[in-house]
């Protein structure tokens, strides 16, 4: 049988707000919106998820303290939204790193190279800026 897409949802909830309370060095409780606005401020990843963060864990409240029992969930969550709260998690888990994303190649010129050869890359690629070094 499946995973029930609450126990899913769950264990992803708790993932992310435990990495809140480390990304800021929290022990105490500390709301999940009062983490997800502080670490807003520093990190690129939950302020671009800010706002699905904070329905997340509307509805993460509303599964865990409306339940008759520790065991039964009042509503499952549904696909797409375990799907953004995977999303998020791998995301906040493994950020894009700015190597290799953005990696390319350097086009550099000697300073004894012809002017025209310099301005004629410069105009095929549309370059603003570009490094000149005296080669030994």
């Amino acid at each position: 049988m499946n995973e029930p897409n609450s126990k899913k949802f769950l264990d992803h909830f708790s993932e992310i707000e435990t990495y809140l309370h480390q990304l800021q060095n929290r022990k105490d409780f500390t709301p999940f919106k009062e983490l997800v606005k502080e670490a807003a401020k520093s990190n690129a990843v939950i302020r671009r998820f800010e706002n699905e963060l904070y329905s997340i864990g509307d509805l993460r409240n509303a599964i865990v303290h409306r339940r008759a029992n520790k065991n039964e969930t009042i509503a499952e969550p549904h696909d797409s939204i375990v799907m953004l709260i995977e999303k998020i998690t791998n995301e906040i888990k493994n950020p894009k790193k700015v190597i290799p994303e953005y990696t390319r190649e350097v086009i550099t010129f000697d300073c004894k190279d012809s002017l025209l050869d310099v301005l004629k890359v410069i105009k095929e690629n549309s370059f603003s800026q570009f490094p000149i070094y005296k080669r030994i």
